[in-house]
């Protein structure tokens, strides 16, 4: 990624994010200030240097340009304003983060292999009266798993970079796995001009009640089945070929944590049965 070695973190929640230099030896990233946290207001288009915790609740620390190596850029920012602690209010935030980092991109975000997080002060900047929160985007180095959330890319250009959504360009996957049971062994994504057996092709919201679709446990794959019918209303006619028998492959847009914490996004891939095609579904 230009100058930038591309740089992977695990995203964990809960645990002080710690790395390594090139030479295997650690490297503490510092705390948050508090003079900072109480004294700045975070602003759209800002991009910080470390990505924390998920959700990352340490404010506006990290502040860096974003053509310096980077993990956060900031969409969008609701100053004034604090998320109750309720599920309705925090799937409010999400929704409206999603709206906003499609204008802030000038496209679905959804179709990059990006992340939309909700971001809130740490706990020194609401006790200093901070009430604010943040809309978040951060680049992953892959679809997220069913046992894991996804790792994060360090950056070193905005978003907006006009050469940058072509490689972060979500469309076609090979899913290797059973398609009638629901269950994905395998999953590359590949040009669309290459074999391959499925497609993205809508995202949901699955609902608030609804538990993570994990692979370990029975109630995992009729939570798949749900969710496969949602994504079928809202692909609509996505498949151009009515001949083609598919079922969904459905991809939350982070693991169990972030499933936990709110963010309830699905992608809805279609996952053809037992054939491969080159080339579009949507024609």
């Amino acid at each position: 990624m230009g100058r930038m070695v591309r740089r992977l973190v695990a995203m964990v929640m809960g645990l002080a994010v710690a790395g390594c230099t090139q030479s295997g030896s650690p490297v503490e990233f510092p705390g948050p200030s508090p003079s900072l946290a109480r004294l700045t207001t975070p602003a759209a288009g800002t991009c910080l240097e470390h990505d924390w915790f998920y959700p990352s609740y340490q404010g506006n620390t990290g502040v860096i340009s974003c053509d310096d190596d980077h993990y956060i850029e900031i969409a969008a920012v609701h100053a004034g304003r604090a998320i109750p602690d309720d599920p309705a209010a925090i799937a409010a935030a999400f929704a409206q983060c999603r709206q906003e980092a499609d204008g802030y991109l000038g496209e679905a975000w959804w179709r990059q292999r990006l992340a939309v997080r909700v971001s809130t002060p740490g706990e020194e900047e609401r006790a200093a009266g901070a009430r604010w929160y943040r809309c978040d985007l951060l680049e992953q180095a892959q679809l997220p798993t069913y046992r894991q959330e996804a790792l994060v890319v360090g950056r070193d250009a905005p978003l907006s970079t006009p050469a940058g959504p072509d490689h972060r360009r979500l469309q076609c996957v090979q899913v290797g796995g059973d398609v009638r049971s629901l269950i994905v062994s395998t999953a590359h994504e590949i040009e669309c001009a290459q074999p391959h057996n499925a497609e993205l092709a809508a995202f949901v919201v699955a609902p608030a009640v609804m538990q993570f679709p994990s692979y370990t446990d029975l109630a995992g794959r009729e939570i798949r089945r749900q969710l496969g019918e949602q994504c079928r209303a809202a692909a609509g006619d996505f498949v151009s070929d009515r001949r083609l028998a598919y079922h969904f492959w459905v991809v939350p847009t982070s693991g169990a944590t972030g499933w936990s914490e709110g963010d309830r996004g699905v992608r809805c891939f279609v996952w053809l049965d037992g054939r491969n095609v080159t080339g579009s579904l949507h024609r």
